[in-house]
């Protein structure tokens, strides 16, 4: 189980998360981690909630991020679990 900031989000096509880019805070900033599509579905209205509250115009993380479409970035303010065990990494819950 790791513990990780949102630094952006796809949308599907109701407006809800399909998508959370996520990173871990190092001593320089956000720092990128990886894309997570799985397990969404529990908390994806209260995600989109959340999310739509802090938007921001450019990506909160230092590092590059693999190239995404439409992506909506918001400040670093929330945080959740995932896990990586299997094939893609899965939401688990807020933090």
């Amino acid at each position: 189980e790791t513990t990780v900031t949102i630094g952006g989000w796809v949308a599907d096509s109701a407006g809800e998360p399909r998508a959370l880019l996520v990173g871990t805070t190092g001593e320089d900033g956000l720092r990128y981690l990886t894309t997570v599509r799985s397990g969404l579905s529990t908390d994806r209205a209260e995600l989109g909630r959340q999310l739509r509250r802090f938007p921001r115009k450019t990506s909160p993380f230092v590092d590059d991020v693999p190239a995404r479409t439409s992506v909506t970035w918001v400040r670093p303010t929330v945080h959740g679990a995932i896990t990586t065990t299997g094939r893609s990494p899965t939401w688990l819950r807020f933090t």
